[in-house]
């Protein structure tokens, strides 16, 4: 800290500080009341916890996509791995682990302040941090649990390992750059291209190429072990329904689309770039520059993904408080035989609610496909849903029923108890 002050760099110190703690109120202001809680929250929680329940487990999280042969695709079990002790440490309470995803964005935002500042200058750094932490997406996912999450600190850490190794050339860091793509690749299938530039440049750098194509290899496998072990003792399950779902994107069979999150990996690659590109404006014009980063800033907090009082992309009035509230009045109503459903958006099958019933209050629902065994169903809706005319096959295999409603949650949704 002395050796910085000493250097002149007070002001640049101040304008970090201030970055971030601007930042950490952006994010964590409301929190409780503004963290994303929805399926697919509750299935990454649920599979990890159900490694911690019953012994750890080779096969990660359902992926939400079927090849044409009806197999599922599926994460790899290395992020289910990293929310076992997120779980653990705060009791499978959801906002701290939450509160864990808001810092990890931090974080990445500091990776690309300090690799932007190794590869240009301090004041493109600043603009790199800039245009990273108040990027409403950025803020966006700060504010929920998702694998997707990691992808921006793999794309700005692989750019610095490429950095490296043209500098020093060792095969150290192919090896460290082959984990972090293995661990990307697990987590997201279109994480390949981006891995397989990255091996191009290290090969178009490298005095040895075979062997750091070794290293990097070594490294992807390392990086996505627990998928490569499930497919050695599994007739490669996952590489044949991923080469499959390939074949079936091709001929326009699948379910695949294109979508923001898939470029996650450059959001920070991209903020190191716009970061040099302002810094050469900000030589010719200080004025443009700081009008242009106003505007950017005041843009992107107007952004219909950041409302500071309520979660984005949840139903009105429902937060991970009031689900929570909902899992303890059907606790307490000492469920037996029973199983639940939502009926407000897609997730019938009640995800949102399987993870507190199970792991905070300890009430295990039947599985989702077993509703027609259930002797009670209980269901989250909104108070004016046509109960005698359901459309949901969670509900027409009780029909006809008795329902009950056994409490209100705010003012527009209830609990109710369904008994055939």
């Amino acid at each position: 800290m002395k050796k910085l002050l000493a250097d002149g760099n007070r002001t640049e110190l101040f304008l970090i500080v201030a970055i971030f703690l601007v930042n950490i109120f952006i994010r964590f202001y409301n929190f409780e009341n503004r963290v994303t809680y929805g399926p697919e929250q509750a299935r990454s929680l649920i599979v990890a916890s159900g490694n911690i329940k019953n012994g750890p487990s080779l096969l990660g999280q359902e992926y939400f996509r079927y090849s044409s042969q009806g197999h599922k695709l599926f994460y790899s079990a290395t992020f289910t791995y990293s929310l076992i002790p997120l779980i653990l440490l705060f009791n499978y309470d959801y906002i701290g682990i939450a509160g864990y995803f808001a810092l990890l964005n931090l974080m990445t935002g500091l990776a690309v302040y300090l690799v932007t500042k190794k590869i240009t200058n301090r004041i493109a750094a600043l603009f790199s941090l800039v245009f990273f932490l108040f990027n409403a997406y950025m803020v966006y996912h700060s504010l929920f649990l998702w694998p997707y999450n990691y992808l921006p600190l793999f794309g700005i850490l692989s750019v610095y390992l490429c950095y490296l190794f043209q500098v020093q050339n060792r095969r150290m860091y192919p090896f460290v750059l082959g984990v972090v793509s293995g661990i990307g690749f697990g987590i997201q299938f279109l994480y390949l291209p981006y891995a397989l530039v990255f091996l191009v440049f290290l090969l178009s750098k490298s005095h040895r190429k075979p062997m750091t194509f070794l290293a990097f290899l070594a490294g992807a496998v390392i990086g996505n072990l627990p998928m490569v072990l499930f497919d050695l003792r599994n007739n490669f399950y996952h590489l044949v329904t991923l080469m499959q779902y390939f074949i079936d994107t091709l001929n326009g069979v699948s379910d695949a689309s294109f979508n923001y999150y898939y470029l996650l990996p450059l959001w920070s690659i991209v903020s190191l770039v716009v970061g040099w590109l302002f810094y050469e404006l900000y030589k010719k014009s200080k004025l443009m520059a700081i009008v242009l980063l106003v505007s950017y800033i005041v843009l992107n907090l107007n952004s219909s993904l950041i409302d500071f009082e309520k979660p984005t992309g949840m139903a009105d009035g429902l937060t991970w408080k009031e689900i929570r509230r909902v899992a303890k009045v059907i606790a307490d109503d000492g469920p037996k035989d029973f199983n639940v459903a939502v009926l407000l958006d897609f997730d019938t099958r009640g995800y949102i609610l399987r993870y507190p019933i199970e792991y905070v209050y300890g009430f295990k629902p039947l599985g989702e496909e077993m509703y027609p065994e259930a002797g009670t169903t209980y269901a989250l809706s909104r108070m004016d849903y046509d109960y005698q005319n359901p459309k949901v096959w969670e509900l027409q295999v009780a029909h006809p029923y008795n329902i009950q409603l056994l409490s209100e949650i705010g003012t527009h949704y209830g609990v109710y108890r369904i008994i055939k």
